[in-house]
């Protein structure tokens, strides 16, 4: 790093934006958990649990793979594409009108989602071995941030 280069804080602006967006789909479904229910009435206790938990699942392979993809094709593509299929699969849940629906687009979010492997990588690129705590840790404060959030949703719900 070079000085009068840009700060690795202003470097790393859309890895954290990118890290947010994917933990944001870990919580999307629970504010509407209870209009779901109602939507579909023979829901059942145990296929709620699912819909949150497809999503955490489903990104155990996607973070393996997308950290591999990101070392043969760049870390910014892999990045772009998460977002971008995150968006899609959001829409999808959005807009499905079946539970199976809304199960499938919460697995293709987790599948395509792991940008967190890839992000943690960019912070290891970008920052000196000084730097690398300080910034890896603003990726966990941006996933403890929504974590906490979601644990407020369930609690204001009981």
């Amino acid at each position: 790093m070079t000085e009068g280069g840009p700060r690795p804080i202003d470097k790393l602006k859309a890895v954290y934006l990118s890290v947010f967006i994917d933990v944001l789909g870990i919580g999307l479904v629970i504010p509407v958990l209870p209009y779901l229910v109602l939507s579909f009435p023979d829901t059942s206790a145990s296929t709620v649990g699912l819909t949150i938990a497809v999503y955490s699942i489903a990104q155990i392979p996607g973070s393996i793979i997308s950290g591999a993809i990101s070392d043969v094709y760049g870390r910014r593509v892999v990045l772009l594409a998460s977002i971008g299929s995150s968006a899609l699969s959001f829409l999808f849940c959005g807009l499905a009108k079946t539970l199976p629906m809304i199960l499938v687009a919460r697995v293709a979010s987790g599948l395509t989602g792991g940008s967190i492997s890839v992000a943690q990588a960019v912070v290891a690129d970008c920052t000196t071995v000084e730097e690398r705590p300080k910034f890896l840790g603003l990726i966990g404060a941006s996933i403890g941030i929504l974590t906490l959030k979601s644990i407020e949703e369930i609690l204001n719900k009981c």
